[in-house]
């Protein structure tokens, strides 16, 4: 047999540094990352500064290194940038990706004397609408390649910020299809998941998930539940439908107090509730009927919509940014307005309607042609790809130079 002269690639050292492990789409493609690295046989570290999905990092493979990463303080940035420095001369990383502003600053300050290619990822679109906010986030484009995570960032990027120093490559995010999907692994999951959340038979379940902020829209989401609560020829009592707010953020109890009073006023009490943080997500969308993206400024890509959608969920978003691209076209039907409850409300009324049993081939067909879409589109294994033949071939310019 000829002997196989296919060249191995070169294992590397990376560090990935990011301000938190707390939750949402950062932190999980952090850890998916990190596990398709680990299994290429690089060696992961990730620098934050701590939160309950270190566990998960930690059992991809990847160590973790805490420090105040997050803080927006000058002082401690520029302190964080020494200690990269010495972290650097101690362990020799092969090259450095940075996932927020915050430590983008600490890394730009310390790169020269680190002397590795370093990576960016542009995650949002940030507060840009000042020369100071725009130099703020300037630190995530001095680099040596910045990632736009969608192509709705990289329109944002180069209109905002023509005059980049740094190489930008697009690299659409995506999503673990072998974690979301359906199959009988998770029927215990879901059982737990419906007792511990009381849901009853005969309830169709909307779930809003994502970080208890503003942004993520849960006022005009209550607000478009009020309306439908009227509709009478919809017909939506307690006994059949319950919705759940999904998720959590710290520091935000005044924001949650204000939902919790509109929810008393509107006499919602007995259709919402407020789970917390849910980390089994694909439990979570396979007990789900309709999810709620109701995003009041642009996502940057959604994945929400994405792992919602490869569980056949029925995803109801609001028409901006990523969505534009992550909602498959025969979902688009239940898109709406930015901020609308109104468009929200009908929105929502036509993906329940989609659920009446007359309607069962028809979203059956719907529910496969948007799996279909995710998985030829926004698969993680195609991600994580794109970014390690990235990182391989900078990696080899920094050698040869």
């Amino acid at each position: 047999m000829p002997e196989d002269k296919t060249p191995i690639p070169p294992s590397l050292r990376i560090l990935q540094i990011l301000p938190s492990m707390v939750s949402g789409g950062v932190e999980r493609g952090t850890v998916d990352l990190s596990r398709y690295l680990v299994t290429k046989g690089h060696e992961v570290w990730v620098c934050s500064s701590g939160g309950p999905m270190v566990n998960l990092l930690e059992k991809a493979g990847a160590k973790h290194i805490q420090w105040p990463i997050n803080s927006k303080n000058p002082i401690t940035a520029w302190l964080n940038s020494r200690r990269l420095i010495r972290l650097q001369k101690r362990y020799h990383f092969d090259l450095l990706h940075v996932r927020s502003r915050a430590p983008a600053w600490s890394v730009f300050w310390a790169r020269r004397q680190m002397h590795i290619p370093v990576f960016s990822s542009f995650h949002g679109q940030y507060g840009h609408h000042s020369e100071l906010k725009r130099f703020y986030n300037s630190a995530m484009l001095k680099t040596d390649v910045c990632i736009a995570v969608s192509e709705f960032i990289d329109a944002h990027i180069q209109t905002c910020y023509p005059e980049h120093p740094c190489e930008l490559k697009l690299v659409r995010r995506g999503i673990d299809l072998e974690m979301f999907s359906c199959d009988e692994r998770l029927h215990k999951k879901i059982n737990d998941l419906r007792s511990s959340w009381h849901i009853r038979p005969g309830q169709r379940l909307i779930i809003l998930p994502g970080r208890l902020t503003r942004l993520k829209g849960h006022q005009v989401f209550l607000q478009a539940l009020a309306a439908l609560k009227q509709d009478r020829e919809l017909g939506i009592s307690p006994d059949n439908l319950r919705c759940l707010i999904v998720g959590d953020e710290p520091g935000k109890d005044e924001y949650r107090k204000q939902l919790e009073q509109y929810i008393i006023s509107a006499q919602l009490g007995d259709f919402v509730q407020f789970t917390g943080n849910c980390y089994d997500m694909p439990a979570m969308y396979a007990l789900a009927d309709v999810v709620i993206s109701a995003s009041t400024k642009p996502e940057a890509f959604g994945r929400t919509a994405c792992e919602a959608q490869a569980m056949g969920c029925l995803v109801v978003a609001t028409r901006h940014g990523g969505s534009l691209e992550t909602i498959a076209p025969e979902q688009r039907q239940f898109m709406c307005e930015q901020g609308s409850s109104e468009a929200m409300a009908q929105a929502i009324r036509r993906a329940l309607l989609m659920l009446e049993p007359e309607n069962d081939l028809q979203r059956q067909a719907l529910s496969q042609s948007a799996k279909n879409y995710i998985r030829e589109h926004f698969s993680l294994e195609r991600m994580c790809r794109e970014t390690e033949e990235l990182y391989l071939s900078y990696t080899k310019k920094n050698q040869d130079y």
